[in-house]
């Protein structure tokens, strides 16, 4: 046990040794209920990487168009009052469009490097579990490895080259190994949302019961593919009988029932 934990506290397994901690954190809870399986969603992280890229060059792009008009007044102001005024305006001009096009292309470079991180979690096929098994089956695979290189390659390297090389070889294999883990596991985290009242709205039914006035009345309805058998409402003036289509107009909440119109 003393040897196990020395190994474990040892680099460059203690760094995969800490993310295993949080990781195991992590899942008690959620066991508990604290948290959620599907907080590191993937898709939102990409919305807020795009979204935050989006939303600093947008402001960054504001700010050298201001910044070019007031070093044009600048220049203005400073050729009235001399010319080397405007010189001075127009240098300061020229440095601050210079930082901010540096700006600018350091924001496209990180959205360059989100969208082809994004791309590859796509090709591993990464994005068909919840961020958070795909992360823990990575540092768990990685903190194996590590404990395994470290184990049987000690003695065939200097270990100031043995560390470095372990940890990241770790790392490179737990990825594509996470990826044909988790490919046979991907109809578990499929989730399915039900249907709504909006959703039945605006379809037409078939009316399977002998009447439909405003205290009795089913219908089936055909919502995509799901076929939903549904209490339908209408004036009794309207004759609508069994086998007859009729068309969804609204939900009276009152009721609980879906008003039709006879088509």
């Amino acid at each position: 046990m003393a040897e196990l934990l020395a190994a474990a506290l040892a680099f460059p397994t203690v760094v995969y040794t800490i993310l295993l901690v949080v990781v195991v954190v992590y899942w008690l809870f959620v066991v508990l209920g604290a948290l959620d399986i599907d907080m590191l969603d993937i898709g939102d992280a990409d919305g807020m990487l795009e979204g935050g890229a989006d939303g600093a060059a947008e402001g960054l792009a504001d700010g050298a168009f201001e910044g070019a008009g007031e070093a044009l007044d600048g220049a203005a102001d400073g050729l009235a009052d001399g010319a080397g005024d405007a010189l001075d305006g127009a240098f300061d001009g020229a440095a601050d469009g210079a930082a901010d096009g540096g700006a600018d292309g350091a924001l496209d470079g990180a959205d360059g490097g989100a969208g082809g991180l994004a791309d590859l979690m796509s090709a591993l096929k990464l994005r068909s579990a919840p961020m958070t098994v795909v992360i823990s089956s990575i540092v768990l695979t990685g903190w194996a490895l590590s404990m395994l290189g470290m184990y049987y390659l000690g003695g065939l390297l200097p270990r100031v080259a043995l560390v470095p090389l372990v940890g990241i070889a770790a790392f490179v294999v737990a990825v594509p190994f996470t990826s044909l883990v988790i490919r046979p596991l991907a109809p578990v985290f499929v989730s399915s949302t039900g249907r709504t009242r909006a959703d039945v709205v605006g379809n037409t039914a078939v009316v399977t019961t002998g009447r439909v006035d405003e205290r009795f009345g089913q219908a089936d309805c055909k919502v995509g593919g799901d076929y939903l058998r549904i209490e339908v409402r209408a004036r009794a003036d309207k004759g609508i009988g069994r086998g007859q289509s009729v068309l969804v107009i609204d939900f009276d909440v009152e009721r609980e029932a879906y008003l039709v119109e006879p088509l």
